[in-house]
């Protein structure tokens, strides 16, 4: 498989960083029952299309989604209902290059952090005062000055960020002891 990952600090939380280059399909197959909603993990897909198929006899229409830039999939409500149980599999799909970004609890000591996704499309502009963000994918310009991925952004003023390009990345509520 064409998997690579690469661990990043943000905000004393642990990152992770996965690149695949496709084409490239693996199965996750599952033991026992396990809820989607409730992974101990927050992944965002920055670069790419991953396409993510059930198995699982209950479900017609077996194609959950496809994974793009900006998607967080445990920010999907559609997500709260998938249980799978033993037996039940999903294939994932990666057509070209694939990235994603995930903060799980196994690289945490078991914790995870308050977060949420922050997606800023190219030519906007917003305010992110008091915030903490890690910047995964795209360049943004803060007060004048180009921040590029991968960057932690600790806001305790008043800064404006306009996007050059996409950008996606992950708001922290708090730094890790």
């Amino acid at each position: 498989m064409s998997f690579r990952a690469k661990k990043f600090q943000a905000f004393g939380w642990v990152l992770q960083r996965t690149t695949i280059d496709g084409p490239e399909h693996y199965t996750v197959n599952y033991t026992e029952t396990h809820s989607l909603h409730e992974e101990a993990t927050l992944p965002l897909y920055t670069k790419g299309v991953i396409r993510m198929d059930l198995s699982k006899s209950a479900i017609v229409n077996p194609h959950i989604q496809s994974l793009i830039p900006g998607t967080c999939t445990l920010l999907q409500p559609e997500f709260a209902s998938y249980v799978l149980q033993a037996g039940d599999s999903i294939r994932f799909d990666v057509e070209d290059h694939a990235e994603f970004w995930t903060c799980c609890a196994s690289l945490n000591n078991n914790q995870m952090p308050k977060a949420e996704i922050f997606r800023l499309k190219s030519g906007e502009s917003v305010n992110i005062s008091g915030k903490k963000l890690f910047l995964c994918e795209g360049v943004l310009i803060a007060n004048g000055i180009l921040v590029q991925c991968p960057s932690e952004l600790d806001v305790s003023g008043s800064v404006n960020v306009t996007a050059n390009g996409d950008c996606y990345g992950i708001f922290f509520d708090y730094e890790r002891p």
